[in-house]
């Protein structure tokens, strides 16, 4: 298991930073569908999601690429669990469990 000490978050709506995560030595990143993400450009962004992940990859990235879904409160969430999943990251950051039975659902 790698030693996570850096986090970078950049939201998954916005391509320009997003194509700059390979300028940086984090050990790991966060493409954000959560709240860096706007309400009405959510699904837009989960649809890039998996280009982004490719692009990622063909530059390098030496860093783990991981995905922040939605909350599972949110509508978003179920959506965002698939994608998050056929895009081949290395993991997934679900924000704002609160109890067991949000943990199942995931």
């Amino acid at each position: 298991m790698r030693l996570i000490r850096s986090l970078l978050f950049a939201p998954a709506n916005r391509e320009d930073l997003l194509k700059k995560l390979s300028r940086f030595s984090a050990d790991a990143v966060a493409i954000d569908l959560e709240d860096g993400t706007p309400e009405d450009e959510k699904a837009a962004a989960r649809d890039r999601l998996p280009d982004i992940v490719a692009y990622l990859r063909e530059q390098h990235l030496k860093s783990m690429r991981f995905v922040r879904t939605n909350g599972p409160r949110s509508h978003h969430m179920k959506a965002d669990i698939p994608v998050a999943l056929k895009a081949s990251v290395d993991g997934i950051i679900v924000p704002k469990l609160e109890t067991t039975a949000e943990l199942q659902m995931v």
